[in-house]
């Protein structure tokens, strides 16, 4: 993952909030804190990351948003992953 990184910095990607991986040439997941909104993270953390965590850390960068309403609980984040999560392509 080091010189994927790298490169990634190195060309502007953004990086994954859970595991830290650049999303340049990865598999893109939105794990959503509302009806309509979501984080974007990488597709390895729903295998390498407890969903527990994930929902937390998702839940933190949600509050971050003051427009949306009706923000789900952790709870509901969690009970979420991975049968709502959207897989997204990045077209690389």
């Amino acid at each position: 993952m080091g010189i994927k990184n790298l490169v990634g910095d190195l060309l502007g990607y953004g990086r994954c909030p859970v595991t830290n991986d650049t999303y340049w040439h990865a598999d893109i997941v939105s794990v959503p804190y509302s009806e309509n909104s979501g984080v974007l993270i990488s597709a390895r953390a729903l295998n390498d990351v407890p969903k527990e965590k994930i929902a937390d850390i998702v839940f933190r960068m949600g509050q971050r948003n003051r427009t949306i309403k009706n923000r789900y609980s952790i709870e509901q984040i969690a009970n979420q992953i991975p049968k709502e999560c959207r897989r997204l392509t990045t077209g690389l």
